[in-house]
């Protein structure tokens, strides 16, 4: 009985160690296992991200330490966002310089011009741009609103933002103050562009009827989703600040954005910059924390840079989709010259903010 015992014990001993010992592609359904844990990446990341961007405008840590601790014991997702935190915050702290020839004012703008502006690093609208891009040209945009150009209040830049103001709340596409946007900027330009006068009569109905249409409509202010994807660009609920000026001017059938802007097609384009990025990091760290030990094996045998690829393929995709205020400014039909003449770009900065255009 004993004997029998034993051998009974060891034919199972052998089942187990012949399951586990199987190969990983038996599993079931790993393609299917890999897409969930992207997704629940994805979904991790833009939690982090907001819990990020709501911690360093609040000065309250206690929530975004308390989801870390939570989701990575090991401190890496710590180390990551106290290294941006050491970036941002001394930066929304910092007092500002004097503009270098003296600051815009409504009289330099017309109808229709871009807008884009260098944040001094101290909204949420910064903070959260700071995270998904490296060292951007310009963190928020704008379109110019001619009808309100000579009224007593200089709010005359249509765009998109969540700010407070009192005790209300902005959220979605507003009207923002030239003086306001000043008061948080480094550096401003005035975009014009190559337009014809056929060209230039449609932008002025695409403002109107955005002005009528969206202006008063229920908005919010997003540029990723809380699955990490990228705001689409005829979603007509959620918007970003660069989102508005783009769809005006393509309305009038005028695309402004600059052609691939960020070389995604090219290996070595500059999108590779922004893998230095929070969201990028953050990222791959929930990619190596969900992926479990028998999935790693499996992607390491079909391809050993998975991690990498995945990373790069989400970014890639967030980029091609979202329309940033840096490919504003370089768009190919942007009239750049030096000093102010008439119906040019122009760039006004503080000291030690030249932006170099």
């Amino acid at each position: 009985d004993m004997k029998k015992a034993f051998l009974y014990v060891l034919s199972i001993l052998s089942f187990v160690l012949l399951v586990t010992c199987a190969p990983i592609d038996d599993r079931s359904d790993p393609e299917g296992t890999w897409q969930e844990v992207q997704k629940e990446a994805q979904e991790k990341t833009a939690q982090a991200l907001m819990l990020e961007a709501d911690s360093c405008e609040s000065g309250d840590h206690a929530e975004l330490s308390q989801y870390l601790e939570q989701e990575d014991p090991s401190g890496e997702l710590a180390a990551l966002f106290c290294e941006h935190q050491r970036a941002v915050l001394p930066n929304a702290k910092a007092s500002l310089p004097d503009w270098v020839g003296g600051a815009p004012t409504a009289s330099h703008f017309e109808n229709g011009d871009v807008i884009v502006f260098a944040g001094a690093g101290d909204t949420i609208q910064n903070i959260i741009m700071s995270m998904i891009l490296i060292d951007p040209k310009f963190s928020h945009a704008g379109i110019a609103d001619g009808e309100k150009l000579g009224s007593a209040q200089d709010d005359f830049i249509l765009s998109s933002t969540i700010d407070i103001e009192g005790l209300e709340l902005i959220n979605g596409v507003c009207r923002q103050s030239l003086s306001k946007l000043i008061d948080h900027s480094v550096a401003i330009a005035r975009l014009r562009y190559d337009l014809g006068p056929d060209d230039e009569s449609a932008l002025a109905a695409a403002i109107e009827a955005f002005k009528t249409v969206t202006l008063p409509s229920d908005t919010n202010y997003a540029f990723i989703t809380p699955l990490l994807q990228p705001i689409q660009r005829d979603d007509l609920v959620n918007w970003y600040c660069s989102k508005v000026p783009w769809w005006i001017y393509y309305q009038a059938e005028n695309d402004i954005e600059a052609v691939n802007f960020y070389g995604l097609g090219d290996p070595d384009g500059i999108w590779t910059k922004q893998r230095a990025s929070v969201l990028y990091g953050v990222y791959q760290c929930f990619l190596k924390l969900l992926v479990p030990d028998w999935l790693e094996r499996w992607l390491n045998r079909r391809n050993p840079d998975w991690l990498t690829d995945a990373a790069d393929a989400h970014l890639q995709y967030v980029l091609a989709v979202l329309i940033s205020p840096d490919e504003l400014a370089f768009c190919e039909k942007t009239i750049w010259l030096p000093g102010d003449p008439p119906l040019k770009s122009r760039v006004w900065y503080r000291e030690g903010y030249d932006p170099g255009l």
